[in-house]
């Protein structure tokens, strides 16, 4: 695995922007399409800068076929001025405030129902897409089984959410089970949760 650095941060930006173009929560936050495919980049970017103040940012290898985000469980230090320092301010130059106030709007509504429905210590994983052109060869399988066996050492459990239906069997195949959904507007939002040390499927 290889973990991300801000040097790589465009280049792993550009990957989920085209990974993440049609997806369910980001149709919602730009719901026009010729918008969305120029823009989404400058929030991917954001989230990344913060995933790597708060988390860590992985990738199967330096060529950057797919990226992902994970977060350790509550506890660990992080502060408020984290998104500022992200470069939360900056969005501002490049998206319109619409898209930002939607954006803003969706965290934080993940982030109550996420309270309300996990307790106790979990790590997360905020995001993982792969390159449109290299999907179904294995690089996110690369990527989750990679942590969740640092998990299964350590004995925590994983949470992640996901807005599109089809994603819960695959997600399935590494023993997440879903444990909850909830709506945001009119997008579904599918929460899953894995305990430590459930074998993959073949």
């Amino acid at each position: 695995m290889y973990k991300l650095q801000k040097r790589d941060l465009n280049k792993a930006a550009a990957v989920l922007s085209r990974s993440f173009n049609e997806y369910p929560i980001f149709r919602y936050i730009i719901p026009d399409p010729e918008y969305r495919k120029a823009k989404l980049k400058y929030l991917c970017h954001f989230l990344l800068c913060l995933a790597i103040v708060r988390g860590e940012v992985i990738g199967p290898s330096t060529k950057m076929e797919g990226v992902s985000m994970w977060f350790p469980p509550k506890g660990s230090k992080s502060s408020s001025m984290d998104p500022v320092r992200a470069g939360l301010l900056t969005l501002f130059v490049h998206v319109k405030l619409g898209t930002i106030s939607r954006f803003i709007e969706v965290g934080r509504i993940k982030g109550k129902m996420r309270a309300e429905i996990i307790k106790g210590q979990y790590y997360s994983c905020d995001m993982i897409g792969v390159d449109p052109l290299l999907q179904k060869q294995g690089f996110g399988r690369k990527m989750i089984e990679a942590k969740l066996l640092e998990f299964d050492r350590e004995e925590v459990p994983c949470y992640l959410e996901t807005s599109k239906q089809e994603n819960i069997a695959y997600y399935e195949r590494f023993g997440f089970s879903q444990i909850n959904e909830y709506k945001i507007k009119n997008v579904d939002v599918f929460c899953l949760h894995r305990h430590p040390n459930i074998p993959f499927a073949i």
